[in-house]
């Protein structure tokens, strides 16, 4: 069964065909949230708060890419972002979603999206 998981891993992360992998596809998009114009498209011009489905896709990345209890996928993954302040986001807007206050997320975007973005610059620059 370990060389089935491992085989379907890998898998995800290599790719020969000219099309990205899911494993890139999610790294791509988990990194884009710590981009605050980014949240703020998302979840105030598209209002993707309000879309089941992906309040589900942001759970399943959570639970896949921070908390998976598979030590060894978890730092393969996460030895690939570039933008470690993305997984802090993805963990924020996980707890909006698990606690039922999707709805509120567009207004944290507004109000609280110019400090995280502080925050995020004051990190780089230590």
């Amino acid at each position: 069964m370990d060389t089935i998981d491992n085989k379907n891993e890998q898998q995800d992360i290599t790719n020969n065909d000219d099309q990205p992998t899911r494993f890139e596809i999610e790294l791509e998009f988990i990194q884009s949230l710590s981009n605050i114009s980014y949240l703020q498209y998302l979840f105030i011009t598209l209002q993707l708060h309000k879309d089941v489905r992906f309040l589900e896709y942001l759970k399943y990345l959570y639970i896949d890419w921070v908390h998976n209890e598979n030590t060894i996928k978890r730092i393969k993954y996460i030895k690939n972002i570039i933008y470690p302040n993305s997984l802090h986001i993805l963990s924020i807007l996980y707890s909006f979603v698990i606690n039922n206050k999707a709805m509120e997320i567009p207004t944290f975007v507004t109000t609280q999206g110019p400090a995280l973005m502080n925050e995020m610059v004051q990190r780089w620059e230590n």
